[in-house]
C-alpha cells in the first residue's frame, strides 16, 4: 500500500492521484472504505469504469482497467498551481496578473514542465480574472455605494493611518515631504495623501490619509486631526521645512498650521512646469537644435540656486543676453516666467529658491514610494479594505527599516555617484560665486549643466581627429557632417582654447561648447600610454595646473573641469 496523493479541483474539492490516473471522490461505503471513480468516467469517447478504493489514507484495491493513457505530469502540476493562485488572490492585495504569471513561471521552473505541454493546462488571466476578483471580495466587507453610507459624523470623512512608531518618527523629523497619489485612492475618495519624514538620511513614510477633495479646508482639517492624534501620544509636531509640489491649497494649509516652517516647492516640479511651457510655446525644436537658445533657457532652471536677494540682478543679466533668434517666442517665455514665478502672489521666489536648502530638493523619494504603492494594488481605486491591507504591509516595512537603521543593523542606502558628484560640484560653484571668483552668468551656465533638461541625444559638429602635433592648420580643416551619439558614449575634454570630444579611441576638435566636463581618472591613466592619451592628459594638466581643488577631485576619481 502507498501513501495517497491528493490534487485540488477547480471547485474546491479534492481528486485522488494514484498510479498515473486521477480519480473523483464518491460517497463512502458502510465498511469505512472510500470509493474513487476515474476522472474519464464521463468522457463520451473513452468512458472509463475504473474504480479505486481507499481506507486509512492508503489505496487498498482497484477494480476495472483504464483504456486511456495516464494523465500528463503537467495536468497534475497545474491543478496545484490553480489552487495556489486562488489562495494568493484571496489572501493578498497584489495585482492578479502578477500573481498568475509569477506562480505559473515558478511551477514550470521547479517542476521541469515542458512549455508546450504547460500551455494546455495553464490558466489565462482573461479567463480567470472575474472568478479571482470574486474570491478576493469574499473576504472583504461590502463597499458603500456613496459617501452618505459611510457612518462618520464628521463632515470631511477623513481616514488617516499611522502607527505610534510612525508618529514618533514624524515628531522627531524637522523635514517633511508631502504628496498625494490618485491611483491608489480607494473608491469614493479623491486621493491618498502622504507625509514622509527625512531622518537618518532616508525618507520614511509616516502618515497615509484618504481625502475626498483637494481643498485648503480639508487639508487644514487633516493637519488638525494629525496634531491632535500625535499630542494624545505625547508627540509634538514641529517641522522646520515642508517640501511639496506647487499645490496652492496644501501650501496654504501647512503655512497656516505651521507658521514657523519654511514651505519649499519641489525643484523637479518647478523644472517640469518650465519645460511644459517651453513645449507649449513651440520652442522644443529650437531648444534641441540651437545651442544658444537651449543655453539661455537652461538659465531659468538654475535660478533656484542663486541667492534669493540676487534673483532680480541675475534675471536682468539673463534678459541682456537673450539670443537674437526666435525672440518673439523667447519673450513670450520670459513673460510667462516673470508672471508665474517672480510676480505671482503665491509662487514667489521664496517658495522655489533652494540656494540654502540642505537635504533633498525634490519629492522624487515620495514619487518613488507612490510607484511602489501602485505596484502593490491590483487596479486603480481599489477596494477600500484592500487598500488598508496594503497600508498595513507598508507600515510594517517602514517601522522595521527605521529601527534597523537606528540600531545600525543596516547602513545608509548608497547614493548614486552622479548625485554625489553633482552636489559636490554645486557646493564648489556656490563657494566660488560667493567669493566673487565667478560671475553670475558663468555661475548660471555651469549650474545649468548640472540640471539640464534631458535630451536623448546630443549633436556634435566635429573636425578631423586631433594629433599630438596639432597646429593652426587644424582649424582650417572642413567640418565633418553633424552626427548624433548618445551622451554615455563620449567624454568631453576642454583645454584652454579648444574643446575636444574623445570618442571611439579618437580625440576630435568640436564647435560644441559644453560647460560641464567629466573625466574619470582611470581612463586618463590608461590613455597615458597612447599618443592620444598623452595629448589629452597634457591638455588637462596644463589647463588646471596650480588648482589644488581640482587636483584633489582627480584623486577622488572624478574630475570636473571649468575654464573661463
Amino acid at each position: 500500500m502507498s501513501t495517497l496523493n491528493y490534487v485540488p479541483t477547480t471547485k474546491g474539492g479534492m481528486m485522488l492521484y494514484n498510479r498515473g490516473h486521477l480519480y473523483q471522490k464518491l460517497k463512502p461505503n458502510k465498511d469505512g472504505t472510500q470509493a474513487w471513480r476515474c476522472k474519464k468516467y464521463r468522457d463520451n469517447n473513452n468512458k472509463c469504469l475504473a474504480l479505486c478504493y481507499t481506507k486509512n489514507e492508503s489505496a487498498i484495491t482497484m477494480t476495472g482497467s483504464h483504456h486511456h493513457p495516464e494523465v500528463h505530469k503537467s495536468e497534475v502540476v497545474f491543478c496545484h498551481v490553480q489552487n495556489e493562485i486562488k489562495n494568493k488572490a484571496r489572501n493578498s492585495t497584489g495585482p492578479l496578473k502578477q500573481i498568475i504569471d509569477s506562480t505559473i513561471s515558478k511551477a514550470i521552473r521547479e517542476n521541469g514542465v515542458d512549455i508546450e505541454q504547460a500551455a494546455i493546462y495553464t490558466p489565462t488571466y482573461r479567463a480567470s480574472q472575474k472568478h479571482l476578483y470574486k474570491l478576493r471580495k469574499e473576504n472583504l466587507p461590502s463597499l458603500p455605494k456613496e459617501t452618505s453610507e459611510i457612518n462618520f459624523e464628521e463632515e470631511y470623512l477623513i481616514i488617516a493611518f499611522a502607527s505610534d512608531i510612525q508618529l514618533q518618527i514624524l515628531s522627531q523629523s524637522k523635514r517633511w515631504h508631502i504628496d498625494g497619489t490618485f491611483k491608489a485612492a480607494p473608491l469614493l475618495y479623491k486621493q491618498l495623501y502622504q507625509i514622509h519624514a527625512w531622518d537618518f538620511e532616508e525618507m520614511h513614510a509616516c502618515v497615509f490619509i484618504f481625502l475626498l477633495s483637494k481643498t485648503e479646508e480639508i487639508y487644514i482639517k487633516m493637519i488638525d486631526f494629525l496634531i491632535s492624534a500625535s499630542s494624545s501620544l505625547g508627540f509634538i509636531l514641529k517641522p522646520d521645512t515642508v517640501v511639496s509640489d506647487f499645490e496652492s491649497a496644501a501650501k496654504n494649509a501647512f503655512s497656516k498650521k505651521f507658521p514657523e516652517a519654511e514651505i519649499k516647492g519641489c525643484h523637479f516640479h518647478f523644472t517640469q512646469a518650465i519645460w511644459k511651457n517651453i513645449r507649449s510655446i513651440g520652442l522644443t525644436n529650437d531648444f534641441n537644435n540651437k545651442r544658444e537658445i537651449s543655453e539661455w533657457l537652461n538659465y531659468f532652471k538654475s535660478l533656484p540656486f542663486v541667492p534669493i536677494d540676487q534673483i532680480p540682478t541675475v534675471l536682468k543679466e539673463i534678459k541682456n543676453v537673450i539670443p537674437n533668434i526666435s525672440q518673439d517666442k523667447l519673450l513670450e517665455f520670459l513673460n510667462y516666467f516673470e508672471r508665474t514665478w517672480i510676480n505671482h502672489f503665491v509662487f514667489t521666489p521664496l517658495l522655489w529658491n533652494h540656494f540654502k536648502t540642505k537635504g533633498p530638493r525634490t519629492n522624487n523619494h515620495v514619487e518613488g514610494f507612490n510607484h511602489n504603492i501602485n505596484n502593490y494594488i491590483d487596479n486603480n481605486h481599489p477596494h477600500v479594505y484592500s487598500a488598508i491591507n496594503t497600508l498595513k504591509c507598508l507600515e510594517t516595512t517602514v517601522s522595521l527599516n527605521y529601527f534597523k537603521r537606528k540600531n545600525g543593523e543596516i547602513t545608509q542606502v548608497p547614493r548614486r555617484p552622479k548625485d554625489i558628484q553633482r552636489n559636490e560640484m554645486l557646493r564648489y560653484l556656490k563657494n566660488k560665486m560667493l567669493k566673487q571668483n565667478l560671475s553670475f552668468i558663468s555661475y548660471m551656465k555651469r549650474i545649468s549643466e548640472l540640471f539640464r533638461f534631458d535630451k536623448d541625444h546630443t549633436q556634435i559638429k566635429i573636425r578631423a581627429p586631433v594629433t599630438k602635433e596639432r597646429d593652426e592648420t587644424l582649424k582650417s580643416q572642413p567640418s565633418l557632417s553633424i552626427f548624433k551619439i548618445r551622451k554615455q558614449s563620449f567624454n568631453f575634454i576642454k583645454s584652454k582654447f579648444n574643446a575636444f570630444v574623445y570618442y571611439n579611441g579618437q580625440a576630435y576638435e568640436t564647435d560644441h561648447y559644453p560647460v560641464l566636463y567629466k573625466w574619470y581618472m582611470s581612463n586618463v591613466v590608461t590613455l597615458k600610454t597612447t599618443a592620444d592619451g598623452n595629448f589629452l592628459y597634457h591638455a588637462i594638466s596644463t589647463s588646471i595646473s596650480g588648482n589644488e581643488n581640482l587636483w584633489k577631485d582627480i584623486k577622488l576619481g572624478m574630475i570636473f573641469m571649468f575654464f573661463e
